[in-house]
């Protein structure tokens, strides 16, 4: 959402290109920081997932009443906090449930289908968003997603069985924690599943419609269906690279397959020199789909670890996950700002080299996980 919101609340807040994108790290960083408290409220207490869930919507649902109120940038970055709160609960307890129903066999099916339904909200903060910006103020779109939530709330409420887990005997929490800490595969998988997300953190969530606005000359509308492109691929890629995966038991190679697959779409959308929409929605959807395969990372850590722990662990892969993001997208505005003419950053104008630049971080990390996953023996 903040990709579409990024001109309407820079030009509204007088934010800079770092200063926008600190305010879209706060929601990360505040998420890093509640995932491994989350990962042991759904371990180790009695709490059902339906209470929980409810409880992590309220405080989502207050956050974007806040965000649609704000008159304030300190206002606006309280708001992403309180969202932040709420919503760190959400994708972990779902693959909590996820754990607990499905066997090893479907498990990657089922953890794609999850992201894919995720990233719905993703391809609505698109051109959707677009489209109701080009008729509305934003903060008014903004308190209709806030009916929405109230309404899906209610829809929880009424549906939503109760699931009651199992708490067995545990392990101390000091100990539980250090095993987790102490597998090495956890580490590798969650620094791989972080490097693959960045398409989606860096060009899907805020500079890939300014991107192909001011360096391929696009318009407004066509930059919003080619970014929705991208979010259309983690919504069918998900699904596909789960069952694929799930069918010929193998992970690992895929996710290495994927991570090659980013590093030369991103090269080719320097090296082709067009404005072609069709070009571009084509990029960005195989960009997408080979971004869905970090998804097999939730799924590898979740097969190397007890099931007792299996919140705090999948804590620990989205917390990397997410602290990618929030140390990224400020790292990009830097560099986007760092070699762009100030004159040109005042009326935040950016130039093609300093979109290179910035964009070098997707296929650099991307290699990285490549490396790793190749050192990584076969399971």
């Amino acid at each position: 959402m903040f990709n579409t919101l990024e001109m309407p609340l820079t030009r509204e807040f007088h934010l800079s290109a770092f200063q926008y994108a600190t305010a879209s790290s706060i929601y990360l960083i505040t998420t890093v920081i509640m995932l491994i408290p989350v990962g042991i409220i759904i371990d180790r207490t009695r709490f059902t997932l339906k209470s929980i869930f409810i409880f992590a919507l309220c405080l989502s649902a207050t956050g974007t009443l806040i965000f649609s109120l704000s008159e304030s940038f300190a206002l606006l970055k309280l708001s992403l906090f309180i969202s932040a709160l709420g919503d760190s609960f959400c994708f972990i307890g779902s693959v909590t449930l996820i754990n607990y129903y499905f066997s090893e066999l479907r498990k990657g099916t089922a953890i794609g289908l999850l992201i894919s339904i995720g990233m719905m909200g993703g391809l609505v903060a698109q051109f959707p968003m677009k489209l109701l910006l080009s008729k509305y103020n934003w903060d008014m779109i903004i308190s209709g997603l806030f009916i929405v939530s109230l309404l899906i709330m209610l829809v929880m409420l009424c549906t939503l069985d109760t699931f009651n887990k199992q708490i067995r005997e545990k392990r101390g929490l000091i100990k539980e924690l250090k095993d987790i800490l102490w597998n090495k595969k956890n580490w590798v998988y969650s620094i791989c599943t972080s490097s693959l997300n960045l398409p989606v953190t860096l060009l899907g969530a805020i500079w890939g419609q300014i991107y192909l606005i001011q360096a391929h000359g696009l318009s407004a509308i066509n930059a919003s269906l080619v970014t929705s492109m991208l979010f259309i691929g983690m919504i069918i890629g998900p699904v596909i690279i789960g069952f694929f995966s799930d069918k010929l038991n193998e992970r690992r190679k895929i996710m290495l397959f994927g991570a090659l697959t980013i590093t030369a779409i991103v090269f080719l959308l320097f090296i082709i020199k067009t404005n072609n929409i069709y070009v571009f929605s084509f990029l960005f959807l195989i960009l997408g789909i080979a971004s869905a395969s970090q998804t097999l990372g939730y799924a590898l850590v979740s097969e190397n670890n007890p099931m007792d722990s299996m919140g705090v662990a999948i804590s620990m892969i989205g917390m990397l996950v997410l602290l990618g993001g929030a140390t990224f997208q400020p790292l990009f505005g830097h560099i986007m700002d760092t070699f762009t003419p100030i004159h040109l950053r005042e009326a935040h104008v950016y130039t093609e080299k300093s979109f290179f630049i910035a964009m070098m971080l997707i296929p650099l990390m991307s290699l990285v996980s490549a490396i790793l996953l190749k050192k990584q023996p076969h399971k």
